[in-house]
């Protein structure tokens, strides 16, 4: 620019003596600042004259100009996606946001990275004002759920007996014992699940649910009338049985 020296970051122009009252004079200077992102530059123009000015707090002028910053998010150890999932510019003290969403069982657990702490909406993310590169990260935690075992009476056990915290899907197991004398008459529960020998299963579990365990007694006969019968020709006699389960057969023995 004609009547300028440039000294450092300094730019110095001299115009001359301009008259009362006579029309601005516009100086436009255009340069190239090197910066990195999230950089901020302020531009300031001093207009100094020979003369004392009664007014001299609006001889200067300043202008800032920031660089956009790169907000980059990602996903730690999967379960989940966050939205939009490609590092993005922002403008200097933007608080840009994120959709987070689980996979089925998870939940969001936390949020880490480099960006300024921000809040939660639901399950929209908003980071605080940013002013350099940084990184947001999602991460998910598996859903828990418990499980609760219990006896009907006092003829039995289950092991183990207190209520179990397990993972989303989970299928845990519990071993049944009946006391001598007694039998397992049943074993469910809103978990669901499966009995081999002594060692009963759940289904995947997806929600609070419990096992129980029944027992019942042994089938014992109580009662029976002895009968003599003659060669071809039918006869009767009555035998009373009881426990859980319900007695439905009989074996004959003997001749």
């Amino acid at each position: 620019v004609p009547g300028c020296t440039v000294t450092g970051n300094k730019v110095v122009c001299s115009e001359g003596p301009l008259a009362a009252n006579a029309a601005p004079r516009v100086i436009t200077i255009t340069g190239t600042a090197q910066s990195t992102d999230g950089t901020c530059i302020t531009n300031t123009a001093t207009v100094v004259g020979n003369e004392s000015d009664p007014n001299s707090s609006n001889n200067s002028s300043s202008v800032q100009t920031c660089t956009n910053v790169t907000v980059t998010p990602s996903v730690n150890g999967g379960n989940g996606t966050i939205s939009p999932s490609t590092a993005e510019g922002v403008a200097y003290d933007a608080t840009p946001s994120f959709t987070l969403t689980p996979s089925t069982g998870y939940h969001i657990g936390s949020v880490t990275g480099t960006c300024p702490s921000g809040t939660f909406n639901g399950s929209t993310y908003t980071t605080g004002a940013v002013t350099s590169n940084c990184t947001v990260i999602a991460n998910f935690a598996i859903n828990t759920y418990k499980v609760t075992p219990s006896v009907v009476n006092v003829y039995g056990s289950i092991t183990p007996n207190t209520v179990q915290t397990v993972n989303y899907d989970a299928t845990p197991s519990f071993t049944m014992k009946a006391n001598p004398g007694y039998v397992i008459a049943s074993a469910g529960g809103t978990c669901g699940g499966s009995l081999v020998s002594s060692l009963y299963t759940t289904n995947p579990v997806t929600a609070d649910c419990t096992v129980v365990l029944t027992i019942g007694q042994a089938p014992q006969i109580t009662s029976a009338n002895n009968a003599t019968f003659e060669t071809g020709v039918l006869g009767s006699f009555s035998v009373t049985a009881s426990g859980i389960p319900t007695v439905t057969s009989l074996t004959e023995t003997g001749n």
